[in-house]
């Protein structure tokens, strides 16, 4: 169960790279809170919060665990509409990934619980920020 969360993070990674939507964003392993325009675009998974294990009376033990995806680009006029098609590639693409699978042992549950947009000028340069966050229920039945 140690690895559950960095297995979760490289499968919603798996899944963003396998998309051509995607292709070219570089991949950060830590989200800063600035990212210079220049390097955009950007994309990362990340796991920002957890309910912590709980054992029920039939065996089964659960963990809730909150991943976080977010996708930075530059954009025009039109950035509204590129947000939009980020955010729901980004449900369709992790829930096909995560939800049903089977990782480090354990059925996992993957749903949408929000997802928000935003945007910005950054010298001039319109900059659209997309975050969705997942809630991966994992159990094990012993």
């Amino acid at each position: 169960m140690h690895n559950i969360r960095k297995a979760i993070r490289e499968a919603a990674r798996w899944a963003l790279d396998e998309s051509s939507r995607f292709t070219g964003f570089e991949h950060l392993p830590s989200w800063e809170e600035t990212i210079n325009s220049d390097a955009l675009p950007v994309r990362g998974a990340f796991i920002l919060a957890e309910n912590f294990a709980r054992t029920t009376l039939g065996g089964e033990h659960q963990r809730d665990i909150k991943l976080t995806i977010v996708a930075k680009r530059q954009g025009g006029r039109d950035i509204d509409d590129e947000l939009d098609e980020d955010l729901e590639q980004i449900v369709g693409l992790i829930s096909q990934a995560l939800n049903g699978a089977v990782i480090c042992a354990a059925n996992v549950q993957c749903t949408a619980e929000a997802g928000q947009t935003q945007i910005s000028a950054d010298g001039g340069k319109r900059v659209g920020t997309v975050a969705v966050t997942f809630n991966c229920r994992c159990y094990w039945i012993f």
